[in-house]
């Protein structure tokens, strides 16, 4: 008997966290759904992207299968946002939160988080959260972060995302940041709102549900 339930226990210690972040979910599906982000348009709207350079070791500590890194200007008024999509297994993106990527970087939370809906209030529409960060120097610099996850078609911003899509293998997750020219910018007359009315359509398209 003290045989078989240490041999139980350390079972279910191995199972539990393999179920959770999926570690034998499908290889063919996360490449399928990482293949896709080859497909989001650099042009969309008004707005121009140009490819950015991302640093292999933030991919690995993300466990991120694959990803977008863009620059987009809007081609009229020069308003400018960098786009980042993850995509990867569910467990791992799901548990990153960016005030822990922007503290080790020597920003500052200000404010709260807030929710938006850049397509309005209706039942299905995507929302995202909302951040601000602050870097103080000499020039202090003022950062909007905009982010979401996706596993179904419908970008999601839960209180709880890990346990929200502990049943999805593979997700994908999107950041929107752009640098404000005063601190006291509102979200909804920020340009990344008018970027993602833009965006979203066509990564209904390319991206489909993630899994």
């Amino acid at each position: 008997m003290p045989t078989l339930t240490v041999f139980t226990a350390v079972t279910v210690a191995g199972v539990v966290p393999g179920v959770w972040s999926h570690r034998w979910a499908s290889a063919a599906d996360l490449d399928e759904a990482s293949a896709r982000l080859s497909a989001v348009p650099a042009t969309v709207g008004d707005w121009n992207g140009r490819d950015l350079e991302l640093d292999p070791r933030e991919l690995q500590v993300a466990q991120a299968h694959g990803a977008v890194h863009r620059r987009y200007v809007h081609r009229r008024n020069g308003s400018a946002v960098v786009l980042t999509i993850l995509c990867g297994r569910a467990g791992p993106l799901s548990a990153h939160a960016p005030e822990v990527c922007y503290r080790g970087s020597g920003f500052e939370e200000v404010g709260t988080p807030s929710r938006c809906e850049p397509a309005g209030g209706a039942a299905s529409a995507d929302r995202f959260w909302a951040r601000r960060f602050e870097k103080a120097s000499a020039i202090p610099i003022h950062l909007r972060v905009v982010y979401g996850w996706q596993s179904t078609g419908t970008w999601q911003a839960p209180d709880s995302p890990r346990l929200t899509f502990a049943r999805r293998p593979v997700l994908y997750k999107l950041y929107v940041v752009r640098e404000l020219a005063r601190p006291d910018e509102p979200l909804a007359a920020d340009p990344i709102l008018d970027f993602l009315r833009a965006l979203l359509p066509s990564l209904r398209t390319t991206l489909g549900p993630a899994s």
